[in-house]
């Protein structure tokens, strides 16, 4: 319902098996902050690896949310 562009910036924290376990928006478009945050704890990742290990690391997604076309 947004009039306007925006960008979320979403830090998730993934575990061992690729599942986003936490998110939160630590960059701000506030009609934009609910719907980035759901759309990225459905997200799945390859797990991170260190010495072959899967190991839980955090990541940084950022949502572009471009100003609708209207027909005015």
């Amino acid at each position: 319902m947004a009039m306007s562009a925006g960008v979320v910036l979403v830090e998730v924290n993934i575990d061992g098996a690729g599942t986003v376990k936490e998110a939160r928006v630590v960059g701000s478009a506030p009609p934009f902050d609910q719907p980035a945050l759901d759309a990225a704890r459905k997200w799945r990742f390859r797990p991170a690896r260190v010495r072959g290990r899967a190991t839980a690391t955090y990541a940084y997604l950022v949502f572009g949310f471009p100003q609708p076309i209207t027909g005015r």
